[in-house]
């Protein structure tokens, strides 16, 4: 088993899972837009890129050429793809800390506070001043966080901009509904990290020993041939 390569995948998507659990567990909701979200997953699964495609399609003849340096433009080269992933993502926000009812009538607030003309058809807002046309819904089963998703092609980017600047000036007056349960989140990215730091342990402790080997083997074949 290659511990090093499974430290690598499991490290970083350990820290991706404790970034979330913090998100559910502040005293306050926390939104995070389409884009963001995009780009905290892609540092997520960077492990699993490097020890996966990155390392299937490594370009040989560039490292050739380049050296070590040649990890370094493949990760460039993994922010740029992630990041034109995140801006030409739909909008959408999640509010973690916070359920559908609770965004809805922060929303509704908001709104009202900034004389914005809108409408409810259920929980879709419509909000033809500021081109917004969007749906409230949970993000999870158990409704610890919503989604305010895009819905119909007709979207004014701006009017989502600055509705999302109004939502987050919002937010510190906002209770967060927390909940035991999400510890779960972040444990289950405590107990990667902790597995991924373990396995680069016994990864050194295997080459250590790999290399005591080889040591005693060469001393033994001396002495071999010493008594010959």
């Amino acid at each position: 088993m290659d511990y090093l390569r499974l430290a690598i995948g499991l490290g970083p998507m350990g820290i991706y899972w404790i970034l979330i659990g913090y998100l559910y567990q502040r005293r306050n909701p926390m939104l995070i837009n389409a884009a963001q979200d995009t780009l905290l997953l892609g540092l997520g699964v960077i492990g699993f890129v490097a020890i996966g495609p990155v390392e299937l399609f490594f370009p040989t003849a560039a490292y050739s050429v380049l050296g070590e340096w040649t990890w370094f433009f493949l990760l460039c080269l993994y922010g740029f793809v992630v990041l034109f992933l995140a801006l030409n993502r739909r909008p959408q926000w999640t509010l973690y800390g916070a359920n559908s009812t609770t965004l809805r009538g922060i929303l509704e607030r908001v709104l009202q506070e900034h004389q914005i003309e809108h409408s409810w058809q259920g929980m879709v807002l419509v909000a033809p001043e500021i081109g917004l046309r969007g749906i409230v819904e949970p993000a999870n089963l158990t409704d610890g966080a919503a989604h305010l998703t895009a819905c119909g092609r007709e979207q004014d980017i701006t009017g989502w901009h600055r509705l999302e600047r109004l939502v987050i000036q919002k937010l510190p007056s906002e209770s967060s509904t927390r909940g035991g349960w999400l510890w779960i989140v972040a444990g289950m990215g405590i107990v990667m990290v902790s597995i991924a730091l373990f396995w680069l342990d016994l990864d050194k402790i295997m080459l250590a020993w790999e290399e005591l080997s080889s040591v005693t083997s060469k001393q033994d074949t001396h002495a071999k041939h010493f008594l010959k």
